[in-house]
């Protein structure tokens, strides 16, 4: 101002001036871009860099840069902006000027002006700026009004400069990403220095593993803990670092870890460890990940598309910062050797100036010349130069490397031409000259390059000179004369025209051995081909313009440095592969150099890579042609033979395209067929045009030959095979090759056409080949070799000569060895073989008599009598003299591979015409009679190589890995989005409980939303783009989120889906509502979008997604993928333009492509690692680890056939017809301009290609083929995809895929699976209405075979794992899989059967070319085969279910099903329980019960079976009906036992009994008088009887018990019809009668003494005394019965019984309690809640109560409480008293029907009869109040002589003794006084009262009770005989009766056994019910909708098909079903459908 006082400027003034500033001054050179991660660290200046806290660019740089001049500025920005924490749209001028300062923040931090120390205090305020949730929109918003998120922009707001500041603090920060991994990264690496130097790291000797432990000794662990621990440790302000502290301890690093080696132990180390990694992640970290996340999810919801995108990969960033720098780890290059260091030093200056030019837009003069030497130094430093002596070949290992070409004979000859004279070469720019057109002197000003030397090759102006003289330099000038003067072709630069200065650019012709892969390694790592590739966009025109030639020159430098980085390093190739279409489109712009040319670059780029070569389109192919034709350019048909043969290895495709467009343009072929054309050639060969012109014409006719040859080389394709006959016939080959003179080069294309067109084909053409052209030839040859080996026995050193490589003698010599070895021999070996199965059955010592093409031409000249075979037999001897002296000469340069020519001998032997040296006769090469891998020659001179810390970098990255738990990152981000969805789902339940709609959801619900609208709007506005990285990382979060197993939920979930249905468990109901939401949100049209892309990367990632939101068969997906590709809204989200069908077609045929691909690419990996060592000797650590990668890298598919036949499948899983009919016929049968794209044929066509060639790599992609096609007709009612398989190759695939017996290398679980998926697609195309199928198969199919392999498979499911096998649940689920193969399989075969024998088919002979079948032979199949297999296919038979029901055409059809195995628990009781109880009077009544009972039943077989399962249960449960046999039978023994004991024991008799005992012991007395043994028995007299002795007596014994007992166990055993059951019941019983028999013999023994006196005196008894003796003796023998003796017996016996009789009990109650407990508690739950017994146990409500009543239900079993107490009487009669065992008596109830009924009969109608029974007893309660009221003394009982008992003393007395006495007699008079005679009142009285109560209570009442009981019994009975009737009489399931099904049926007993059988139809529902949902084919998918809508319309009724007049199998249900489908709905709106519970019926019919 005026007084000099300082004004501060305006706002905007100042935001103006800071952008200039930050233009002028910051962003300016010499300034560079520092804020890269440098991937290239040099080894010992790593802890220097983790120290000084900067860039690792900026300390690496050479550019002077003063670091401090900008600090000022950096603190001006740090203090004004962070002021800033809450902006406001109207303070226009600061938000302006925030902005600038934002950006010049950037600027500075990307020019790497910032260390991290001063980076650290920025982060909070550049956090808070980004933080908009306290920014207002005016002086009135308070922030929460949503108005800061929209755009607005007025005179007083402006909301959008704050979201630019936001944008550029999100910019900022991601940059800093950028900086702080590369800080982290050298903190890091810091560490690995350390713990590498201390001896940690030792190489291991093997290859690094990804996860390997830490490897090292305890000491060492020891040794390097305290440097860890000090690494934690970290200043205050952070500027320090560890390692500074390290470096400036006292003794250094080494001092400390001796110091801390003895007090930190290896667990310590490892400690610290962990904390040193987790520390890195501290520097420069964002805070508190929660604050950071909701302040970039806010900004997702601002209308600024680009700061959304900017906010969500900057969360992304955020979230994988250990997958970062553990990747950049793995991706670092670590350089020791100083040469490398060196190397570094000057290719990181030079990149980065070349990084500086290539960013510009457009070059200029001495730019463009500063480029071309740029480039040109990076190509020599990736070639081997000779050095001055030429000796050494310079390399960055340090030794001499010798590389040779390698080739595969027979299969993997080199492509490469000897034509292509730029192998080797390549032009450096070393200067600028001075020049005149005209003028043979130039004068160079040298551009750092060393001078040229007379006789190198100079090029200027696109001509090439030599050099004559050179001056010596001066000041880098040199003076050169050229040996011709200067001439221009074409436009001439202005520098030579007149007035022009004379600049030209001098190039120089530099040779190489090849490119030194350490150097291009490192420049891959150091992205000079980034670098490189934006200089391609250098602007030329199609012709050459003088302005622009300076521009060609730089273009031809780029293809040059290309070239020379690609070649020979497929990493590299792979890099480059995306930027041939920019190459191809300067093909045509004359920017071909001597030494390159862009074809040769893109040929460079193909050369060995099939997945490149196999992607190039046939457009490409076909203007290759085009050019080949108009230009006659050598370099376009090499560049067709590369694509069709890349690493010697065939592409069918290719080849069939080249061939196809050569047809097409036959004049691409220069052949010279003519007399002017072989006049040509002649001229040319004499000017020595192919040295001359390397790209003339001459060389352009070499090419053609030979890409002749490649199409027919490797591959068995007679189209090609003929074109190159028609194009080339074999006469011309062999006049070619008859002439003299040819040029090497095309002697050996017409060997290789001869040999692979004429020799080496499917059918040899010997009549070609019998002819005396072919005779000269084979004679040349001959002489050729002998020729050879004349020269070479003639030469005296030839060894030494071959060294010299300017020898052209030498040079001669080795063309023609290799033209010898690698073509002539073997095409002799071709010619002379045998076949290869000749060869193969043949001994190997023994070849003669076997021959191949020659025997044949041989044999036909034979037929000759004018001797036409004596030639051909001369020149073949002459042939093997010769081969055999080339095999004789010992000389190393020429046998350095003597396989070829042993191959040859061989040959020739084996026709007799050469004699196989001893040493030879064992050798053979690998083709079998071709020839073999000729070797490489590698020479190394250098020593081993020290330890290289990069070899164990990845073990280092793999422990961080560990350490840091990378993966966790990415969880956490996901866990993000799914927070929000739970929130969103809450807040919904939340709206819906409050009886609200649902609105203003919070912000955390809405972030997959802002997910999915970026994608979305970055595919509707193609102009704003999404960041790749963040897309990628956008479809993985989606992808993750329905990832359920991996990523749950926050939230409570339940057991509902998102449509409120009932699910499995809470995952599931997880899945299906993540699904439901992210499709609302358009998670499926992006799916789709993504899914059409032609980027693989996002082509994979869509299917995934649309994978996971498809699986389980989601039908709400389903529909809206279906309208979105109706609607045509999935276009390719990458802008490709197509659509999502084309785009699955075109990845399913590029998946046929790779088949052969695969199969390819493991055989040259698997022979590439065989060589692996080889191929890494003498490289760099780095240089060997990316070729180790590279060979171990698995094969990279772009077709993606797996996720792609994935989700086909689940688009129509469910059997969604609508989607099975659009994937066939998207145009839906209409005019429409939808492209026609049959998906079911792609997917069949696929299938047939894999096929043939299936094996361990595509067996997968098989098995999803017949998954998805099986999916494609499951449920297809329209039958249109069936069709259309039915009528291709699908069958006769199938049916080879599941008979063939062997797959090589396959797993045997695969093929299991394969089985099962093939029979399961038969089953999917037998279902419908149509017959179509079954006629074909029968037809087509071999039933006997397939029958066989069912019967293979199930025996493999059946046995028993062996003791050897490993996992138990693998071999569980691989047996298992191998019975569903064999059942499906049977399946498949019963339904062929059946429809044969239903529909009468007969074969139409010839049809479709198959075999006949008959039903004979059909019903054969069970018997065929040996005994195990026809057990097989008799068990499968058996376990096979055959229903009919009601389909969903309302026709009957016949179904098939495999019978679950738990449905073979199903009880006889269970059965027997439902047939008898089931309501058979009202129609339709027993189905609905079925239904209400079959759940029951399911639940009951699957406890029963689990049950079963359990060792010790089986046994007991095969006992029970032992246990049960023996309760009752015990219980008879015992009580018979009781009744006797307490019959006889004076202890528990009478007073009564007493006194009769005292008589009995007088009668004792009496007859202990009488002489029981009478005379005899004492008698002295007479010869007395001798007893037996006690031996004679166990023997007695053993035999009655062997013959009681023993003998018919025996027989019981032996008996093999006898069941186990009975076996066992027959076992007790004998152990039963030998415990009887045991106890007896024992007594008897004990009492031997008087059993024999009895014994002696009975002998001399006569048969009256006997029979006296017999009656006394009985006598006494009942009074022994009570002796103390017997009754101590008998308790014995009743102990021993009454324990058998406990067991029997407690075995009979636990089975009974365990196997009807749960089922009983299931059924009372049911009950009482109305609800199924799963809801409730699940719900919370019921849980509580199902604990407690479950229990007192189970319990309350009226049986359960009878083996109760049986059980308690048992252990009561043991402990107690032995009279409880009569208790078990009541067990006869049990075993009796009719005991059952008859208490049945009183309980049945028991509430009446008690109801009548309490009228009674009120009845009599009245007259006993009327008798105590009126004569209460007249009641009494006579008590003769004493008084009499008065009955009636009180009210209740008096009803007792009534209701006793009166019922009792009958009469309630016989305890009242009689009359007293004149007592009038009395007589009357009683008369009264006893006639009224006989009347009432006797005669009435009783009655009425005993006729109710009898009653109900005669009901039951008539119901029990009418329920037998009705089940021997009709048809339970369809109701027909026997009469019908006999006289117009097959028979009522075999229709309702096979056709309508009961169990089956329960086992059908057990089935569908235990069935995998996403499994279920067409009818089970609606079958088991009807069960679960409790709907019995799909049971047939009153039909069959097998019913006369029912129309076949196709007659319709005739509205029986109508009934039920009525019955059901009422029966469910009336409460039904729940539990157990019998319902009544609802049929309005009956």
């Amino acid at each position: 101002g005026g007084g000099g006082e300082k004004k501060p400027l305006g706002l905007a003034v100042a935001a103006r001036a800071t952008a200039i500033l930050r233009s002028l001054y910051v962003d300016a050179e010499p300034h560079q871009f520092m804020a890269r991660v440098k991937h290239v660290r040099i080894w010992e200046k790593v802890p220097e860099a983790a120290q000084a806290g900067a860039l690792s660019s900026r300390l690496t740089t050479k550019v002077d840069i003063s670091w401090d001049q900008f600090n000022p500025l950096k603190a001006f920005i740090a203090r004004h902006i962070g002021r800033y924490f809450k902006m406001d749209a109207a303070a226009y001028g600061e938000n302006r000027l925030v902005l600038e300062l934002l950006r010049t923040l950037h600027a500075l931090l990307k020019l790497g002006f910032y260390f991290s120390s001063e980076l650290a205090p920025l982060l909070p305020t550049l956090l808070g700026l980004l933080d908009g949730r306290d920014d207002t929109v005016g002086p009135q918003d308070k922030g929460s009004s949503g108005k800061r998120y929209r755009r607005k922009v007025t005179i007083h707001v402006d909301t959008v400069a704050i979201m630019d500041c936001k944008l550029e603090v999100c910019r900022i920060l991601q940059l800093l990403c950028d900086v702080r991994l590369d800080l982290r990264l050298s903190r890091l690496l810091a560490l690995y220095h350390d713990e590498f130097a201390a001896g940690l790291w030792e190489p291991s000797g093997e290859q690094p593993q990804p996860r390997d432990s830490l490897g090292g000794t305890r000491g060492k662990l020891q040794a390097i803990g305290a440097t860890m621990r000090a690494l934690v440790v970290r200043d205050d302000d952070g500027a320090g670092s560890g390692y500074a502290r390290l470096e400036e301890g006292e003794g250094g690093r080494s001092s400390l870890a001796e110091r801390t080696m003895a007090v930190i132990g290896a667990q310590d180390a490892a400690r610290s460890r962990e904390a040193a990694f987790k520390k890195l992640f501290e520097l420069l970290g964002f805070g508190a990940t929660e604050m950071l996340v909701g302040v970039l999810m806010d900004l997702t919801f601002y209308e600024h598309p680009q700061l959304v995108s900017a906010a969500l990969g900057l969360l992304v960033r955020q979230f994988e910062q250990r997958q970062k720098l553990l990747s950049t780890t793995l991706h670092s290059q670590l350089l020791v050797k100083p040469l490398m260091v060196s190397t570094y030093s000057t290719f990181d200056e030079l990149l980065r100036r070349l990084s500086q030019l290539a960013s510009r837009r457009k070059l200029y003069d001495d730019e463009l010349f500063e480029t071309a030497c740029l480039l040109g130094k990076l190509v020599a430093h990736c070639s081997e130069e000779s050095n001055s002596d030429g000796a050494e070949l310079r390399s960055a290992g340090g030794f001499s490397r010798t590389r040779t070409a390698r080739s595969r004979a027979g299969t993997t000859r080199t492509a490469s031409s000897r034509t292509d004279h730029t192998e080797g070469k390549y032009l450096i720019l070393i200067g600028k000259g001075y020049t005149a057109v005209g003028s043979d002197a130039v004068r160079i000003e040298l551009a750092d390059h060393r001078p040229p030397r007379p006789g190198e090759r100079l090029q200027l102006e696109k001509e090439m000179y030599s050099v004559k003289t050179v001056s010596p330099p001066t000041d880098g000038v040199v003076e050169v004369a050229l040996d011709r003067p200067l001439k221009v072709v074409g436009a001439l630069a202005p520098e030579l025209q007149i007035g022009g200065s004379g600049e030209v650019w001098v190039m120089l012709l530099c040779q190489s051995a090849g490119y030194n892969l350490d150097m291009q390694v490192l420049l891959r790592t150091m992205g000079a081909h980034e670098a490189v590739l934006q200089l391609l966009r250098l602007p030329v025109s199609s012709a050459p313009l003088p302005s622009e030639l300076r521009t060609r020159a730089v273009l031809r430098a780029v293809y040059r440095t290309i070239k020379a980085l690609v070649t020979g390093f497929p990493q590299m190739q792979s890099d480059l592969v995306p930027a041939i279409p920019r190459m191809v489109e300067h093909v045509e712009k004359d920017l071909v150099a001597y030494d390159v040319t862009p074809t040769g670059c893109v040929t460079a780029i193909l050369r060995d890579n099939r997945a490149a070569c196999a992607r190039v389109p046939f457009s490409a192919i076909h203007k290759f042609v085009q050019l080949a034709a108009k230009k006659q350019a050598p370099r376009f048909l090499r560049f067709l033979g590369e694509i069709c043969r890349p690493a010697g290895v065939a592409i069918k495709r290719n080849c069939q395209l080249v061939a196809q467009a050569l047809g097409s343009k036959e004049e691409a072929l220069l052949l010279f067929n003519s007399t002017e054309g072989m006049e040509e050639r002649a001229a040319l060969i004499a000017a020595r045009d192919l040295e001359t012109n390397p790209r003339g014409k001459l060389a352009y006719h070499i090419e053609a030959v030979g890409l002749l040859g490649t199409l027919v080389t490797g591959i068995n394709n007679p189209n090609i095979e003929q074109m190159v006959r028609e194009t080339l016939p074999m006469d011309d080959v062999v006049a070619n090759l008859l002439l003299p003179d040819l040029p090497t080069p095309l002697v050996v294309s017409y060997l290789r056409l001869l040999d692979e067109a004429y020799l080496v084909t499917a059918k040899p053409l010997v009549n070609d080949l019998a002819t005396r052209d072919f005779m000269e030839l084979l004679s040349a040859l001959q002489a050729r070799i002998a020729a050879f080996v004349s020269r070479i026995e003639a030469a005296d050193d030839l060894d030494a000569l071959a060294l010299d490589a300017d020898s052209e003698e030498a040079a001669a010599e080795a063309e023609e060895t290799d033209l010898l070895l690698g073509h002539v021999f073997p095409l002799l070996t071709h010619f002379f073989a045998p076949p290869r199965d000749a060869m193969e059955d043949s001994d190997e010592a023994e070849t003669q008599g076997v021959g191949g093409l020659s025997a044949s031409v041989l044999l036909l000249l034979a037929g000759y009598e004018d001797g036409r075979d004596e030639p051909f037999l001369a020149v073949f001897r002459a042939l093997g003299e010769t081969t055999a002296s080339f095999r004789a000469l010992e000389c190393a340069a020429v046998l350095s591979d003597p396989v070829p020519v042993v191959d040859c001998l061989r040959a020739l032997a084996s026709g007799a015409f050469a004699t196989l040296g001893d040493a030879d006769l064992g050798t053979a090469s690998s083709q079998g009679g071709g020839l073999s891998t000729i070797g490489v020659t590698v020479t190394l001179t250098a020593d081993k190589e020290e330890a290289h810390p990069q070899a164990e970098l990845p073990r280092f990255a793999a422990v961080f890995e560990t350490a840091v738990a990378a993966g966790s990152e990415f969880n956490a981000l996901v866990r993000i989005f799914s927070d929000g969805l739970d929130a969103a789902h809450e807040h919904e339940l939340q709206q819906q409980r409050r009886g609200k709609k649902a609105c203003d959801l919070p912000p955390a619900a809405q972030y997959a939303r802002s997910l999915l609208d970026q994608l979305l709007a970055a595919a509707a506005a193609p102009a704003h783009p999404v960041d790749r990285g963040l897309t990628v990382a956008s479809l993985k979060v989606l992808v993750r989120l329905l990832d359920i197993g991996r990523v749950g939920s926050s939230a409570n979930e339940g057991f509902v889906d998102a449509d409120h249905n009932k699910v499995n468990d809470a995952d599931e109901a997880l899945l299906r509502r993540r699904q439901k939401q992210l499709t609302e949100q358009g998670a499926a049209r992006v799916a789709l979008m993504m899914g059409a892309c032609a980027d693989d990367e996002y082509c994979r990632l869509g299917l995934q997604l649309g994978i996971e939101l498809l699986r389980g068969g989601n039908s709400l997906v389903q529909q809206e993928m279906y309208h979105v590709l109706k609607a045509g809204d999935a276009r390719a989200f990458d802008g490709s333009g197509s659509s999502w069908m084309p785009a699955v077609k075109a990845r399913l045929r590029r998946g046929i492509k790779e088949i052969d691909e695969r199969k390819m690419y493991l055989a040259l990996q698997a022979e590439r690692r065989a060589m692996l060592p080889e191929l890494t000797a003498g490289l760099t650590a780095a240089a060997a680890l990316a070729v180790t990668n590279d060979v171990e890298a698995p094969f990279q598919t772009q077709a993606f056939v797996a996720e792609a036949l994935e989700m086909l499948s689940l688009l129509c899983e469910g059997h969604n017809v609508q989607m099975q009919d659009y994937l066939r016929d998207p145009r839906e049968g209409q005019d429409s301009a939808v492209e026609a794209v049959d998906l079911v044929i792609e997917v069949h066509d696929l299938l047939v290609q894999l096929e043939p060639s299936l094996d361990e790599s595509n067996v997968e992609q098989a098995i999803l083929c017949i998954d998805c096609l099986t999916e494609f007709v499951q449920g297809n009612t329209s039958l249109g995809n069936m069709a259309s398989l039915i009528e291709s190759k699908a069958s006769d695939a199938m049916e080879r895929l599941v008979c063939r017996q062997r797959f090589e290398g396959v797993p045997a679980d695969a093929v299991l699976r394969l089985r099962t998926s093939v029979s399961t697609w038969f089953l999917a195309m037998l279902e419908g209405e149509g017959t179509v199928a079954e006629e074909r198969f029968l037809r087509t199919l071999d039933l006997e075979r397939l029958s066989a392999v069912a019967a293979t498979a199930y025996m493999a499911g059946s046995t028993a794992p062996s003791a050897a096998a490993g996992d138990a649940d693998d071999d569980a689920e691989s047996r298992e899989r191998a019975m569903a193969a064999g059942y499906s399989l049977s399946t498949l075969i019963k339904h062929l059967h059946d429809y044969e024998e239903h529909a009468a088919f007969v074969p139409r002979a010839g049809s479709h070319g198959g075999s006949v079948v008959t039903s004979r032979s059909l019903g054969a199949f069970d018997a065929e085969g040996d005994a195990a297999t026809a057990a097989a296919k008799r068990a499968m038979a058996g376990a096979i279910g055959r229903c009919e029901i009601v389909g969903a055409s309302g026709k009957l059809e016949r179904v098939y099903f495999r019978v679950p195995e738990f449905c073979n628990s199903l009880t006889r009781e269970s059965k027997d329980e439902l047939l008898w109880n089931v309501d058979r009077e009202t129609p339709g009544r027993q189905i609905q019960e079925l239904f209400a009972r079959s759940q029951d039943l399911e639940f009951e077989m699957r406890h029963q079976h689990s049950l079963s399962r359990l060792p010790f249960w089986s046994i007991v449960t095969d006992n029970r009906s032992v246990f049960d046999f023996l309760v009752l039978r015990l219980a008879f023994i015992q009580n018979a036992i009781i009744l006797i004991r307490f019959s006889l024991d004076p202890q528990h008799a009478t007073p009564a009994d007493a006194a009769g005992a005292d008589e009995s012991d007088a009668v004792e007395r009496a007859l202990s008088e009488f002489d029981l043994a009478g005379p005899g028995l004492n008698a002295t007299d007479g010869e007395a009887a001798h007893p037996p002795s006690p031996l004679a007596a166990y023997l007695v014994i053993v035999a009655v018990t062997l013959f009681a007992a023993v003998a018919p166990v025996l027989l019981a055993w032996r008996d093999t019809s006898r069941s186990p059951r009975d076996k066992a019941r027959v076992t007790a019983s004998a152990a039963a009668v030998a415990a009887v028999i045991g106890g007896a013999g024992n007594y008897l023994v004990e009492h031997w003494e008087w059993f024999s006196e009895l014994y002696a005196w009975a002998l001399t008894l006569s048969p009256v005394e006997a029979l006296e003796l017999v009656e006394r003796a009985g006598l006494q023998l009942i009074e022994r019965l009570g002796s103390p003796e017997w009754i101590e017996a008998e308790g014995q016996i009743n102990h021993v019984l009454g324990g058998l009789q406990c067991l029997s009990c407690v075995v009979v109650f636990s089975i009974y309690a365990v196997q009807n407990g749960p089922i009983r508690a299931r059924r009372g739950l049911m009950d009482a809640s109305g609800l199924p017994y799963e809801e409730v146990v699940a719900r919370p409500e019921w849980r509580l109560f199902s604990l407690v009543m479950g229990p007192v239900y189970a319990l309350t079993d009226p049986k359960l409480v009878l083996l109760a107490a049986m059980f308690g009487a048992a252990y009561l009669g043991i402990n107690h008293s032995p009279l409880w065992f009569s208790v078990h008596l009541l067990d006869i109830v049990n075993k009796s029907a009719d005991l059952q009924n008859v208490l049945r009969a009183v309980t049945e109608n028991g509430r009446s009869i008690a109801m009548t029974a309490l009228f009674g007893a009120i009845i009599i309660y009245l007259f006993a109040v009327v008798g105590f009221a009126v004569e209460r003394d007249i009641f009494v009982l006579g008590n003769f002589p004493d008084e009499d008992l008065p009955m009636c003393t009180n009210l209740f007395n008096c009803f007792l003794n009534a209701l006793n006495e009166g019922l009792r007699s009958g009469d309630i008079g016989s305890f009242m006084d009689p009359p007293v005679p004149g007592d009038h009142r009395g007589f009357a009285f009683r008369f009264v009262y006893q006639l009224s109560f006989w009347a009432i209570v006797i005669t009435v009442l009783l009655n009425v009770i005993f006729g109710i009981i009898i009653d109900t019994f005669a009901e039951l009975r008539a119901s029990h005989q009418a329920t037998k009737a009705n089940m021997e009489n009709n048809c339970f399931i369809c109701g027909l009766d026997r009469f019908t099904l006999d006289s117009k049926g097959p028979g009522f007993e075999e229709h309702v056994e096979e056709d309508h059988n009961l169990w089956t139809y329960i086992f059908l529902m057990c089935y569908l019910r235990s069935k995998d949902p996403t499994m279920l084919n067409g009818w089970e998918q609606y079958v088991l909708r009807l069960m679960r809508d409790e709907d019995a319309s799909f049971f047939p009724s009153q039909n069959a098909l097998r019913l006369a007049g029912s129309g076949g199998g196709g007659g319709e249900d005739k509205g029986g079903s109508c009934w039920r489908r009525r019955a059901g709905r009422r029966w469910r709106r009336n409460g039904g459908g729940g539990g157990g519970a019998r319902r009544p019926c609802l049929c309005t019919l009956c």
